[in-house]
């Protein structure tokens, strides 16, 4: 009888958590592709959570914050968009402080987590989300939750660059595109194995091999594993552009690197 009452706490507190969230989304414009992009993503990447989590042997109860987490590591995408048409955060606002303003200063965390002694630990993964990397200081048990989430936001962008066009990420023409070179910091940075410092970036081209570039910022070998299981071929993007030969041939090289180490790629040269 007791474990029945659990399971059918557990199972209302799933369906709430998951009707408050269309409540959140419900109030903006859903005819808006930005905010269509940002909810199916928030949806994904609480199941990448939920999935890396059992993979490193978390107990019920850590894999649905897990999951809570990735739900709502976006929430300030939303008005973001909706009050500056952009989520560039350079451009507009940082959409990880807009979140935990949402969450805690306007209170929407109360309408998905009751258990308040979470908030700290919620309000540092979604800080430091999409951070380039975590600050020193931080608990093991945060890092670890920072670590997951980050692991599967960035599974999941780098599904949405595979699967999008670069029209949606670049405000250039296919022609512009064709004529750009790669500069010498991202190539060194995918023969490093390393995620590209977007401050380096000085071409559209540098900014669509940075997307694929953060495949080598998971953290978690089970991270890495569920990506190549996934089988998001990298450097989709930019396959039918006509690329000079210097930047084909640098292209190559990438390539050839992304596969060395073991990950789906698209020939692109």
């Amino acid at each position: 009888m007791a474990k029945a009452c659990i399971a059918a706490y557990k199972t209302e507190n799933f369906m709430n958590e998951l009707a408050q969230w269309e409540r959140y989304v419900e109030r903006f414009d859903l005819s808006d592709p930005k905010i269509r992009l940002k909810h199916h993503h928030s949806l994904r990447v609480r199941e990448l959570c939920g999935e890396i989590a059992r993979r490193l042997s978390l107990s019920p109860d850590e894999i649905a914050l897990a999951k809570r987490i990735g739900l709502l590591h976006d929430i300030g995408r939303f008005p973001q968009a909706q009050h500056y048409g952009t989520f560039l955060d350079k451009d507009s606002v940082s959409h990880a402080a807009l979140g935990i303003e949402v969450l805690f200063a306007q209170g929407w965390i109360t309408r998905f987590e009751k258990d308040r002694s979470h908030d700290a630990l919620i309000a540092a993964a979604i800080a430091f989300h999409s951070d380039y990397a975590l600050p020193q200081g931080l608990s093991t048990q945060t890092r670890q939750y920072c670590h997951i989430l980050r692991d599967s936001d960035k599974i999941d962008i780098l599904r949405v660059h595979q699967e999008h066009s670069y029209q949606e990420f670049l405000d250039c023409t296919k022609e512009q595109l064709a004529a750009a070179t790669i500069s010498d910091a991202i190539l060194e940075a995918f023969l490093r194995h390393e995620p590209v410092d977007f401050s380096k970036r000085q071409t559209p081209l540098d900014i669509l091999l940075s997307h694929d570039a953060i495949v080598f910022g998971l953290h978690y070998p089970q991270s890495r594993a569920l990506f190549i299981e996934k089988g998001y071929p990298l450097l989709s993007a930019l396959c039918d552009i006509p690329f000079a030969p210097a930047a084909r041939d640098r292209l190559k090289r990438i390539e050839q690197e992304c596969r060395r180490c073991g990950f789906p790629v698209k020939e692109v040269a």
